[in-house]
């Protein structure tokens, strides 16, 4: 699978053995799912190479609608009333994500667990015009947005321990220092981990994984061996924030949800 494997939804559990699936998206009628693509191996280097899931699920549900509510000035004679300028808008939850995990496995750096994310599709049809809901342009950009918002605080739930979740909100505004702020937690347990015998045991450990940590880090073909059952962070012994910024990175700077190109092509003629 190449670097940029975009798949059609329909086609993704095919295309990847069962490790990422699609299931009810939620488009409306007449749109066919077809019309969008996955970009497959992106998702499966971070969350499943990188973040230590075994699959991946994606679906839509129904859920609440975003809610606008004008503010009324009065009521003249007839009973009507009178609309001030502002409006106040109550959005709804517009995703959501799961982590089915073993905590234990989690603790062992064992590769475990299914991350799976979902797109509330009544919030997303109230945040664009009827006619919008049948452009796989419009779709795909909305489902791009929630799928890596959800994947991204996903892998860093699942890499980064409860120990260390002290700062979720600040994960959420800034991934990239939240995990910063978990390197200096992770190297701190390190020296301070009472499951190992001293700080001599704790080097040893490093150089048997050192060759595969370099292979993670630097080689190629880093993304190879999904299927490792351990997954080690190449920097630290007691968690994997180091693997959780690396797949960050990846959701982060790869499209994950394109129209098809044929379809976009039609639109534009």
């Amino acid at each position: 699978m190449s670097k940029e494997s975009w798949v059609g939804f329909p086609d993704v559990a095919d295309k990847t053995g069962g490790e990422i699936f699609v299931g009810h998206t939620g488009l409306p009628v007449g749109v066919d799912p077809e019309s969008l693509q996955l970009n497959a191996d992106a998702l499966r280097r971070a969350v499943i190479g990188w973040g230590g899931y075994e699959s991946l699920t994606l679906a839509g549900y129904s859920g609440e609608a975003d809610e606008v509510t004008f503010g009324v000035s009065g009521v003249d004679a007839s009973g009507v009333g009178h609309a001030v300028g502002a409006a106040a808008i109550t959005k709804a939850q517009s995703s959501d994500y799961t982590s089915a995990s073993d905590h234990m496995k989690n603790m062992f750096n064992a590769r475990n667990g299914t991350l799976s994310v979902r797109w509330n599709i009544d919030a997303l049809n109230s945040r664009i015009e009827t006619h919008e809901r049948y452009d796989p342009n419009i779709r795909a950009r909305q489902f791009q947005k929630e799928i890596r918002k959800n994947t991204i605080q996903g892998v860093v739930d699942h890499s980064v321990f409860d120990d260390w979740r002290t700062a979720k909100g600040a994960m959420t505004k800034s991934p990239t220092i939240f995990i910063d702020g978990q390197w200096m937690h992770a190297l701190t347990a390190d020296f301070m981990d009472q499951d190992y015998t001293g700080v001599a045991t704790n080097v040893g450990l490093r150089l048997v994984f050192m060759q595969t940590a370099i292979k993670l880090v630097w080689s190629i073909g880093a993304y190879a061996d999904f299927r490792t059952d351990m997954i080690m962070d190449p920097l630290f012994t007691v968690a994997r924030p180091t693997r959780a910024a690396i797949a960050t990175g990846i959701l982060a700077s790869h499209k994950l949800v394109r129209a098809t190109p044929t379809t976009a092509t039609q639109k534009d003629q």
